[in-house]
């Protein structure tokens, strides 16, 4: 998919998420309901303005919108950015904290697939853990 097409996916989400009709959000951003639909549908090559104006109006991630990769993995991140704009600071720093720490152990350790491996690997010793 093409920066547009991305962008236009996340803008359209946002907009349902928050429970607003392509009219409703052509108002918030004062266009016409066809650039609202060319926005969505990833046609419009639109400018730097309208898009600022959709990232504060739906609360969006700039970084997400213009960095993350072009496919099910940046929509995730967007969805992801959604969810946690619900949380606290200290909530999402506990999320983040406890996503990253999990997230590398197995990255360290890929043979942990299941529970047994994972009993397997804590009955040993310190030095067999190493290697």
């Amino acid at each position: 998919m093409n920066d547009f097409e991305f962008t236009g996916r996340i803008i359209k989400e946002a907009r349902e998420a928050k429970g607003w009709t392509q009219l409703q959000l052509a108002d918030a951003l004062d266009v016409d309901i066809r650039t609202v639909r060319r926005l969505e549908d990833g046609t419009s090559k639109h400018g730097t303005e309208i898009f600022l104006k959709c990232v504060v109006t739906l609360r969006l991630s700039a970084d997400i919108c213009i960095y993350a990769p072009r496919d099910e993995t940046g929509l995730l991140m967007h969805r992801l950015y959604q969810e946690m704009l619900q949380l606290t600071p200290q909530q999402i720093e506990r999320v983040y904290k406890s996503a990253l720490h999990i997230r590398e152990w197995y990255d360290q350790h890929p043979e942990i697939e299941t529970w047994e491996d994972y009993i397997r690997y804590m009955g040993k010793s310190d030095e067999e853990q190493e290697v």
